[in-house]
């Protein structure tokens, strides 16, 4: 994460030795010391977009996401359109649970560089959790695009899909994000589950088969069998083994002993 956020912030020439000290405090990831000398330089020219800008990045670092939220808004005040403002400030405010807010700034990002996937990636996944499913397939789309192996792209694209009722074609990505990527197969189970939902039993079987090792996805495949009448196949999952050790014998004695 350092190596980006010193990105971010070499782009500024310091103005004042605040900056610089601050910089310097940044790299050395003293952000508390980095914090008081960046309002410091805030304090000597509050009209300096840099410095509200680094202290908002301090801010960031150390978890003071409403102060750092409060700066960056201060700094597109003074810089309007900063693709690096933008940027952060859609995306903690994405992390503080706020997509709605988030939108219009990654929006701006994603127009200042079309072709960088971070903020088109986040801008969809903002878009998601605001409910605008048609937008965000056209930017989960777009993101896939800029890079083809992304599996997280493939993922919120058949989630934007699924929203809007097209399984079919939601299904594709969801097994194209597990193909791309195995830490992505739990995405076939978050599929089984859709096709339940839409009352497809057959599909949803068919790949809690996979999971044979995952213990919630069989006793689910057992139960959906049994659903679907076909008995005979459900008994090896409805099974459970015997505890390792007995419980006493006056936990199941009958008839229970009377004083």
């Amino acid at each position: 994460m350092l190596a980006g956020v010193v990105f971010l912030f070499l782009l500024f020439a310091p103005a004042t030795d605040f900056q610089a000290d601050g910089l310097k405090a940044l790299e050395a990831k003293q952000y508390d010391q980095a914090k008081q000398l960046f309002a410091q330089a805030v304090q000597a020219d509050p009209t300096d977009y840099a410095a509200h800008f680094h202290l908002a990045l301090a801010n960031s670092l150390l978890g003071s996401n409403s102060e750092a939220i409060a700066e960056y808004l201060k700094t597109l005040d003074l810089k309007p359109g900063l693709y690096q403002a933008e940027l952060n400030l859609g995306l903690l405010l994405d992390r503080e649970k706020r997509p709605a807010e988030a939108v219009p700034h990654l929006a701006a990002a994603v127009q200042a560089k079309p072709a960088e996937f971070r903020p088109r990636w986040r801008l969809a996944e903002a878009l998601l959790a605001s409910g605008d499913f048609a937008q965000a397939e056209q930017h989960y789309q777009a993101a896939a695009g800029i890079d083809p192996k992304s599996a997280a792209a493939e993922l919120g694209w058949g989630r934007a899909q699924a929203r809007q009722k097209r399984l079919p074609d939601a299904a594709a990505h969801f097994r194209k994000a597990a193909e791309l990527d195995a830490g992505f197969n739990d995405a076939l189970l978050e599929l089984a589950g859709l096709y339940e939902q839409d009352h497809q039993p057959a599909e949803a079987i068919a790949i809690y088969e996979k999971f044979p090792d995952n213990v919630a996805a069989q006793e689910r495949l057992g139960e959906l069998l049994i659903e679907s009448s076909r008995f005979a196949e459900a008994i090896p999952y409805l099974r459970r083994p015997l505890p390792a050790t007995p419980p006493p014998p006056t936990a199941w004695r009958w008839p229970p002993r009377t004083a």
